[in-house]
């Protein structure tokens, strides 16, 4: 435990923070001012004009449920909210908001109120995202190229689109980050603690209890003779959702998840084997001979639309494989085809959003993570960057192909630049 304990130490928290404040100012302008706020790619986001804060701003189709969901428990619990298996989250905004009112002397409108409290919820799950790749990238102080690192994590895109959104996707990224730390290093909880934390976890994000199953699974075959012990971690995943759903058995409330009722998602594995054939929202994909299909389809567009990214990680994986050979890449790797396997199995397959929770991390995270291995890469590193902002603004969920612009080939010409200067020729050896 003493190596953890030491990171743990080491890790600029405060450094962290200032440097998600500037990238939350840097990504409000970068999207909202410069780019002009594109939402032509996505049906559920449009652009509103608040005169109170004198500015244009993204309007996510969740806000209307969670704003209600904060401020009404009946609405809370009723069929006609999507989220009510998101108690966590919901109770996490409906505090800020109390917090903010009682600031401001309810002097904000309820919107503006809940638009503030949906950004502080978005810098924190950032911060914590910063410490976590701070561990895992290894960061015990900050200099240019400690720095950019960090800024690589915060520009995934949907990250980055998700700064200024009600969504809670950013989590599913912390949750990976949360998972590789606890596989590739001693964690600093006691393993009973560590588990009921992930358990706590799918009270915000249900994936939680996915990561952990992953963490359970691995650390089973590392070491079969805790059987016992994994077992009794797997109880813990479970108490926190097994006492909500307790909860509606002495209530007048009823438990009502949206996603099995509405859109049978994983559910629908259930209904084929017990013969019991619902009509879900769309259930073109819900057939043991059709969901493997969708998945490859909706995988095949993902990896078109980002052959650029995919073929600066596939070439500086071959002059470099030394680089991976590593625990923490092996099992960023295992990790992540474990949760694309997962994802692919919940009958819902719409383009970039769970794929990008698999493969995009993967993706990106790798680029970074070769980025931290090799010395003086600065321009390495600043196509990466250029890379991300080339994504345009949800651009990824209506195209499913190749479709460079300026900013792309910046980018490629930034890495031409690197191999050029000999950037991505290294012998550096890393820990195993």
């Amino acid at each position: 435990m003493g190596d953890y304990v030491n990171q743990k130490r080491n890790v600029p928290y405060f450094g962290v923070l200032v440097i998600v404040l500037f990238y939350f100012f840097a990504t409000f302008v970068s999207e909202l001012v410069l780019s002009n706020f594109n939402n032509e790619f996505f049906w559920c986001i449009s652009s509103n004009y608040f005169e109170s804060v004198n500015l244009y701003l993204p309007v996510h189709c969740d806000e209307g449920p969670y704003l209600q969901a904060s401020e009404s428990i009946d609405y809370f619990f009723s069929e006609s909210n999507p989220y009510q298996k998101r108690p966590g989250y919901v109770l996490s905004i409906y505090l800020i908001r109390s917090i903010i009112n009682f600031l401001t002397v309810g002097q904000l409108s309820n919107y503006i109120e809940f638009r503030v409290a949906m950004i502080l919820i978005q810098f924190v799950i950032i911060y914590l995202i910063g410490i976590s790749s701070a561990k895992f990238f290894k960061i015990n102080h900050l200099n240019f190229h400690n720095i950019l690192i960090l800024i690589l994590v915060f520009s995934i895109p949907n990250i980055r689109w998700n700064t200024l959104m009600p969504s809670h996707g950013n989590i599913t990224l912390l949750l990976l980050l949360i998972s590789l730390n606890r596989l590739s290093y001693k964690s600093l909880y006691s393993d009973y603690i560590f588990f009921l934390l992930m358990g706590l976890g799918t009270l915000f994000h249900r994936s939680a209890i996915a990561y952990g199953l992953i963490i359970l699974f691995l650390e089973i075959i590392k070491n079969k003779n805790q059987l016992i012990n994994r077992l009794s971690y797997f109880v813990l995943l479970l108490i926190p959702s097994l006492s909500y759903e307790g909860f509606f058995i002495f209530s007048k409330y009823k438990s009502f998840d949206w996603n099995k009722e509405i859109y049978g998602q994983f559910y629908w594995i259930i209904d084929i084997f017990n013969k019991n054939y619902v009509a879900y929202h769309d259930s073109s994909c819900q057939q043991l001979n059709t969901f493997l299909m969708c998945n490859i389809d909706v995988t095949k567009s993902f990896v078109l639309y980002f052959l650029v990214g995919l073929f600066y990680l596939f070439t500086v994986i071959m002059f470099n494989l030394k680089l991976i050979e590593s625990k923490q890449y092996f099992y960023l790797a295992i990790t992540s085809f474990l949760i694309y396997i997962f994802w692919s199995l919940q009958g819902i397959y719409p383009n970039f959003r769970f794929i990008n929770y698999s493969l995009g991390y993967f993706m990106f995270l790798s680029l970074i993570y070769l980025y931290q291995r090799i010395e003086d890469s600065i321009f390495f590193g600043v196509s990466i960057l250029i890379y991300e902002f080339s994504i345009l603004y949800m651009e990824p969920y209506a195209i499913g192909y190749l479709k460079p612009n300026y900013i792309t080939y910046i980018s490629i010409l930034t890495f031409i630049c690197s191999i050029i200067k000999g950037e991505l020729f290294t012998n550096r050896k890393v820990d195993k």
